[in-house]
């Protein structure tokens, strides 16, 4: 019995760690989620929070499978050259 409460545990260890890290990772997946970066303290100097959630959300539709920071770049790289 021993062993199977020892199972038991380990695996609801498991399953904690990795919803902890999908909270992690899906918070990371919104704008206000991205950890302080100079792209994304750039990006809220340009435009509000709101407008930057919009814009990353329409890059990551457009091209699905990139990094953020390829997303905070691109919509940067697009303000800038007032795409």
């Amino acid at each position: 019995m021993h062993m199977l409460q020892l199972i038991v545990l380990i695996l609801i260890i498991a399953v904690s760690l990795a919803f902890l890290y999908y909270l992690s990772d899906s918070s990371g997946r919104r704008l206000g989620g991205f950890r302080s970066s100079p792209l994304k303290r750039e990006l809220l100097r340009r435009v509000s929070p709101e407008t930057a959630e919009r814009l990353v959300a329409a890059e990551r539709a457009k091209h699905p499978g990139k990094s953020e920071h390829w997303y905070l770049e691109k919509v940067l790289y697009d303000l800038k050259r007032g795409r």
